[in-house]
């Protein structure tokens, strides 16, 4: 129980976070701010499946 109880408030301290973020800071800080994020999603994506094709040893 408290573990889900420290999760929880962490999830919640990251919500409240990011929201004073963007409530804080201008439009365009914010979406460069996204755009990056997902830019690094798809290229973190795309190097685990490169890793696992070429470079991952079979056990």
């Amino acid at each position: 129980m408290k573990k889900k109880l420290i999760i929880a408030a962490i999830v919640i301290a990251i919500i409240v976070g990011v929201m004073l973020y963007m409530h804080y800071t201008p439009f365009w800080v914010n979406l460069t701010t996204v755009v990056s994020f997902g830019v690094g999603v798809v290229a973190g994506w795309v190097a685990h499946v490169v890793y696992d094709k070429y470079f991952r040893k079979e056990k």
